[in-house]
């Protein structure tokens, strides 16, 4: 192995990832990079979530992943992966007794599945499939990249979380009144461009300073939170809701003629006295 090579494609892998700060350019660019390095033909990275417990394909499916190696979180040699977070390699796990069983109960397990782990948390899995099992560091190398490929997919996690923060309102979820600024300009300008039409609803919640003087903040801020839940229920899945401020709520939707408000906010238990419907 040429290790100066090697040290200058490790140091170019650290940083397209390190400047990869989405997922959606992000897994893309591990995949590309560890079939480049390792020389596989396949290569896949799925997520781990840990309040399901459940593992997801970071890229969107397509017609021929069907063929591919599809792991699983509670049997086979993924599930043990996950459990003992070390490296698995089919060549080694064929004279490893305490993964013999798992192996002919997982009979299609691909060269090799690393845990993507930061510390103790696991991220995912990368599972590789065609590489050359004989070569003495390539074990060494997979270990490399997939701590490489970890951090870098923590990193754009939190990143995506600051930026959720930044622009959502705390306590209900809904976009903040800065951010739904943006979002109304770009969609009147959206809207202009391909001469159609936007519906913009409006809302707030009579009497609420006196509720929160008589039964306190707490119960102020369940209502708060009650209310978004029901402008999450009515409005459509892609509509942009926001907490305009206080106790107003205000949502856009690119086609009026799918927001039912009266009828919708009857449903949803609100007096649709209280809604004032702006048509544009």
């Amino acid at each position: 192995m040429n290790y100066p090579l090697l040290l200058l494609t490790l140091q170019d892998i650290g940083r397209r990832i390190s400047t990869n700060q989405s997922n959606e350019s992000l897994i893309p660019t591990v995949i590309s990079t560890a079939k480049a390095s390792l020389q596989c033909e396949s290569c896949q990275v799925y997520l781990w979530d840990s309040k399901s417990r459940a593992l997801k394909n970071a890229l969107p499916a397509r017609a021929r992943d069907r063929l591919d190696y599809r792991p699983a979180a509670n049997h086979g040699v993924a599930a043990w992966v996950i459990e003992h977070r070390q490296i698995v390699m089919r060549n080694d796990a064929d004279q490893d007794y305490r993964l013999k069983r798992i192996i002919e109960d997982d009979p299609q397990m691909p060269d090799a599945i690393a845990p993507l782990t930061v510390g103790s948390e696991l991220i995912g899995l990368l599972i590789i499939d065609k590489i050359d099992v004989d070569s003495p560091t390539i074990g060494r190398l997979i270990y490399i990249l997939s701590n490489i490929y970890a951090l870098g997919i923590k990193n754009s996690q939190l990143f995506k979380r600051i930026e959720e923060m930044a622009s959502r309102d705390g306590l209900t979820g809904l976009y903040n009144h800065a951010t739904f600024q943006e979002k109304l300009h770009e969609l009147v300008k959206g809207a202009e461009a391909q001469s159609t039409s936007l519906s913009i609803i409006m809302s707030d919640i009579d009497h609420f300073k006196s509720f929160n003087d008589t039964y306190g903040h707490q119960a102020g801020d369940f209502v708060l939170k009650e209310v978004a839940r029901i402008w999450k229920t009515v409005m459509p899945d892609n509509a942009v809701l926001a907490r305009y401020g206080g106790e107003e709520f205000i949502g856009i939707d690119l086609d009026p003629a799918r927001v039912d408000v009266r009828g919708a906010v009857h449903d949803a238990a609100l007096d649709d006295r209280r809604c004032r419907v702006l048509w544009h």
